[in-house]
């Protein structure tokens, strides 16, 4: 998003085509990384050990997980597209392009939302259990994750802006992300007062 906004281009909607670009292939990652899985590997991992769980470590999800669940230039962004992008709609309510980057946006969300406690309290507390260095390049710290739940409550804007999205009549995916993302934002301890945040 840094570069997006330091970049010329000659169209603007160009910024907006490649901001979708770059956050398809975020979601893509994240929707074929089957953290589902993880649970019906116990078995099999206490039996071969750490080698069942490369397939998960070597995919491009595990990557972009980390960095969305760790205080990341990725994470800042992607709550800022969140947040921010329901302003954005109100005052350029006909760019559908933009629409299309926040629609990205919520479904990587939620999509997080759906699989972060698989990798926060599964599979990272594994990872210490052996030397993953031989699979996986980069070593994953619990100390250094959040759930990104916690990300949004740093922002008070983040409730009312996801709310906000059930009022874009113009693209019905919106209103039916921003219902799924607060149903499931209703279960975190980090959102207690919901139904206020959601009133304001």
């Amino acid at each position: 998003r840094v570069g997006l906004t330091r970049r010329e281009f000659a169209y603007p909607g160009d910024k907006w085509r490649m901001a979708d670009a770059a956050l398809c292939f975020l979601e893509r990652c994240l929707a074929s990384f089957d953290l589902e899985a993880l649970p019906g590997l116990a078995e099999e991992y206490a039996l071969k050990g750490p080698e069942v769980l490369a397939p998960l470590l070597q995919h491009a999800g595990f990557d972009v997980l980390s960095r969305i669940l760790g205080e990341t230039p990725l994470r800042a962004t992607l709550i800022a597209y969140v947040v921010e992008g329901s302003e954005e709609l109100d005052r350029q309510p006909g760019n559908a392009q933009f629409a299309k980057v926040v629609m990205r946006a919520l479904r990587i969300l939620e999509r997080v939302l759906a699989i972060q406690d698989l990798f926060l309290d599964h599979l990272v507390p594994v990872l210490s259990e052996f030397d993953s260095s031989a699979i996986v390049s980069t070593r994953i710290s619990q100390s250094f994750l959040s759930r990104i739940d916690q990300g949004l409550s740093l922002d008070h804007r983040s409730i009312p802006a996801i709310g906000s999205y059930i009022n874009q009549q113009l693209y019905p995916e919106l209103m039916y992300l921003s219902t799924r993302i607060l149903a499931a934002l209703s279960q975190s301890p980090s959102f207690e007062n919901i139904a206020t945040l959601v009133e304001r």
